[in-house]
């Protein structure tokens, strides 16, 4: 077997997001909390997506809610992804629901 010669490894930035493979989920990474029983990946949309449901127009933004979801079967600890979305109302509908979209995996 051939010596490996290290002196010429290139390495790049560590990218959890990238590694978790969300990026296909339209997700990044911006924070993660390791504890004895889980591990817990804060995310955040790429490409939010602010269009009505039910009209086809665009909402306007009027808060922030995280949503907590499933687990992602990443290594032997379940690990929680906790998703921050901006959530968005539709004024010509006179909503005062607020609905926050995460895009759909394609």
């Amino acid at each position: 077997m051939a010596d490996l010669d290290l002196s010429d490894a290139t390495f790049a930035c560590p990218d959890l997001t990238k590694f978790c493979r969300l990026d296909e989920l339209g997700l990044a990474v911006t924070g993660q909390r390791l504890r004895p029983d889980r591990a817990v990946l804060a995310c955040r949309v790429l490409e939010p997506d602010q269009w009505c449901r039910r009209c086809g127009c665009e909402g306007v933004p009027r808060d922030t809610v995280t949503r907590e979801l499933a687990h992602e079967p990443l290594g032997w600890r379940p690990t929680t992804l906790v998703v921050t979305v901006n959530a968005s109302g539709n004024v010509s509908l006179g909503d005062n629901v607020i609905s926050a979209g995460l895009p759909l995996a394609g």
